[in-house]
């Protein structure tokens, strides 16, 4: 048994409870993974090879095949580097980031003026 299972066992005293938040523990970790460093990542990506059945489940890819051994093992061997992302939104929302320890460069590269509430004039919604 894993230990975080166990201690959300022992916070709830039912199975079922602790099984409904480690899935979501999992959710959240896949969900917020950008925000980790290399060895979080590292560490993250062993425990959820671990109960790859229960990541597949939460993240409905029933279809697909995650191999999250396979790929824990590659990032355990070949590291992790983030180079780069894009972030679109308002000049509010993107402005919260320059106080952000997760970024450490921020490039303006585009700006384009858009209308969140109107609909482009291809759309027929």
């Amino acid at each position: 048994m894993h230990d975080l299972f166990r201690y959300l066992l022992s916070l709830t005293g039912n199975f079922h409870s602790a099984e409904d938040l480690m899935q979501e523990t999992f959710y959240r970790m896949l969900v917020h993974i950008d925000y980790y460093k290399g060895e979080e990542v590292l560490e993250m990506m062993r425990i959820l090879s671990q109960y790859e059945e229960t990541v597949k489940r939460v993240a409905q890819r029933s279809n697909g095949e995650l191999n999250l051994q396979k790929q824990y093992q590659y990032v355990k061997k070949h590291g992790v580097k983030v180079y780069g992302i894009v972030i679109t939104g308002p000049s509010k929302e993107l402005v919260k980031f320059q106080n952000s320890p997760h970024v450490r460069n921020a490039t303006l590269g585009d700006i384009e003026f858009w209308n969140w509430f109107e609909r482009p004039s291809g759309s027929r919604h």
